[in-house]
């Protein structure tokens, strides 16, 4: 891939430069095991992603150890009291489970309409700064978790939005009541078990990727389905997938009550997992501050 030259889809890409695929099955190989990349680890749709997205992406990764991986060790609860003891310094507070439904602006005034449980709320301010999720603030104004503004964003705001995409993904994280895979004969090898499995690739269509707390050994496995889950897939049916599908990746039965303690899907807002550029974007230092900048503030 080559991004000195016309940006194209990676799709477009594979069917340009591929063709011995046709007839080789080895280069077959070699375009599924690309095609798999794109879709199960970015999460991204290969006939919109753009080439000069995933060079640049995997430039990026080269200069930061993008092989490696990194993990806080009391989990994202860590930063979040540190934020919150930030704030409590300067006298903020912060309404958790409060959803905002709507954003009213006039010169010097915002109102924010929102609800908690089935309560309504309104806050009124002077300005507002806006830090929503990318998927949120492309969701219908009708849809649910849609945030209506008024008046509505400026047009080249809205502009660069259509020129972002944030990658679909379901995430389950299963956590068991003891690392049963430990005992496991490793594949091929019957000396070994899987104690020290870190990833897991299963070669199913809507779980293809799993991974371990590793090097911490926890009782936790986590399943990834990316961008080719069903918009509107349901948590209970996702859960009993991902179960199924990690239980013959292990070759056993995981829905074993003495083994399956609980599972997690990640909530309602959690809407995608990284933003896309999409194929043909010209970025320019000037579109690019634009694009990327999620942070608008109201007067």
């Amino acid at each position: 891939m080559d991004a000195s030259s016309p940006d194209e889809s990676f799709q477009s890409f594979l069917k340009r430069c591929c063709k011995e695929s046709r007839s080789d099955p080895e280069h077959r190989r070699a375009e599924e095991r690309a095609l798999a990349y794109v879709i199960d680890f970015n999460a991204a749709d290969p006939e919109r992603v753009g080439v000069h997205w995933l060079v640049q992406g995997m430039r990026a990764e080269k200069k930061i150890e993008g092989d490696r991986t990194f993990r806080s060790a009391n989990g994202y609860e860590d930063l979040l009291r540190i934020f919150r003891q930030e704030l409590a310094q300067t006298d903020v507070h912060i309404q958790t489970e409060t959803v905002v439904d709507s954003v009213e602006w006039t010169q010097g005034r915002v109102e924010i309409t929102c609800h908690r449980a089935s309560e309504p709320h309104k806050l009124s301010t002077g300005r507002v700064l806006v830090t929503l999720p990318l998927a949120v603030l492309q969701t219908a104004v009708e849809a649910k978790g849609a945030v209506r503004f008024t008046p509505e964003l400026p047009r080249e705001k809205l502009e660069a939005l259509k020129k972002l995409e944030m990658g679909k993904v379901m995430r389950v994280t299963l956590r068991f009541r003891h690392r049963f895979w430990d005992t496991i004969s490793a594949p091929g090898n019957g000396r070994k078990t899987l104690s020290e499995l870190g990833f897991l690739f299963s070669e199913n269509e809507w779980f293809p990727t799993w991974w371990t707390t590793m090097p911490n050994k926890l009782p936790i496995i986590t399943g990834w389905a990316p961008s080719a889950v069903p918009s509107g897939y349901r948590a209970r049916v996702a859960i009993s997938l991902s179960t199924n599908v990690c239980g013959r990746s292990l070759r056993c039965s995981i829905l074993d009550q003495s083994k399956l303690r609980n599972c997690w899907t990640p909530p309602t807002f959690m809407i995608g997992r990284a933003i896309r550029f999409l194929a043909g974007l010209i970025v320019t230092a000037r579109s690019a501050r634009m694009v990327r900048s999620r942070l608008w503030r109201l007067r």
